[in-house]
């Protein structure tokens, strides 16, 4: 960076997580993502890191900023400029250099939310506008009712998997949300989750998801950890449920393209339009933050929509 900055500090900055309620045992996460970091701008972002985690951001979405941010960092770097000497053309100018190498626009408007955050947080006067994304008139890649069928069945005794599937598709559950459930939340007939933003909403738990915890219950591998899912190294993480998936995925012969846990979520909200829930009341059990987010479900798949143009 151009000012001289302070030395990053790890033991500091391990105080300074704990003083805002990060406890040891998960500081490390936070020091993985500080170990990526360019040198010359460690200071700056481990303190970004650490306003972003006082406001309430989660671990993953300050990942997500701090990827974005050396991505940007790398391209600066070749232009032999710094953060601090952006300019309004720089970010156009970047946008550009992201299009030209295949990322769509929703993907660049993410990396600039990144950007903007960071550059609010020094101070930069820097401005530039997102890419206006056209938006589809149907949704890709939704898992079908028979594919989800297909998925479960696969299983066969494997009754944790099972019932991983199982709970995403009839909760509409985030991943990260599956994996704050405890072995108290089996006999509950509702749940406070807390999702994006540290907002809490309570969600409903069917008759099937409660009988399909309670099976699971009788076999669950003998750990220390309350939380719900459990492997053999303790508590399953989000990539240990992404392989899961994939890995029934390939046995039930679904396209590993559709097959991540964000679709049973997608499929969950889609089963509810289609059994005539109000649009408001799917928003609250999801846990969107705006109807339009949730509006997309009241819309065809691109096959439906075939089937019905090969109809007229």
């Amino acid at each position: 960076m151009n000012s001289v900055e302070p030395a990053f500090n790890e033991h500091m900055f391990k105080e300074k997580l704990f003083n805002i309620g990060i406890e040891e045992i998960d500081q490390k996460d936070y020091l993985k993502v500080m170990k990526s970091v360019p040198s010359d701008y460690k200071y700056k972002l481990s303190e970004f890191i650490l306003n972003r985690t006082k406001e309430g951001k989660r671990l993953k979405t300050i990942e997500s900023y701090i990827i974005d941010l050396k991505q940007l960092i790398k391209y600066l770097e070749l232009k032999e400029k710094e953060i601090d000497q952006l300019e309004d053309g720089d970010i156009e100018r970047y946008k550009n250099y992201l299009l030209k190498h295949g990322l769509k626009a929703k993907s660049i408007n993410r990396k600039l939310a990144s950007i903007n955050q960071f550059l609010k947080y020094i101070g930069s006067q820097v401005k530039f506008k997102k890419i206006k994304e056209q938006r589809n008139n149907f949704l890709n890649d939704v898992l079908t009712k028979e594919e989800i069928e297909k998925l479960l069945k696969s299983c066969k005794d494997n009754i944790r998997n099972k019932t991983i599937m199982f709970t995403l598709y009839k909760t509409g559950l985030r991943v990260s949300e599956l994996l704050k459930l405890t072995i108290g939340d089996a006999n509950k007939k509702a749940i406070d989750i807390e999702g994006k933003g540290g907002k809490y909403r309570k969600i409903p738990i069917p008759k099937s998801v409660k009988e399909s915890w309670n099976e699971y219950l009788k076999v669950r591998i003998r750990d220390d950890s309350n939380k719900l899912f459990i492997g053999t190294q303790g508590p399953l993480k989000r990539s240990s449920i992404n392989s899961i998936i994939k890995k029934h995925a390939g046995i039930a012969k679904v396209k590993k393209e559709k097959a991540h846990p964000h679709n049973f979520r997608h499929a969950f909200c889609k089963a509810l339009v289609e059994n005539g829930v109000p649009i408001e009341t799917i928003a609250d059990l999801a846990g969107h933050s705006s109807l339009e987010t949730t509006r997309i479900y009241t819309t065809k798949t691109e096959k439906e929509l075939r089937d019905i143009l090969d109809d007229m």
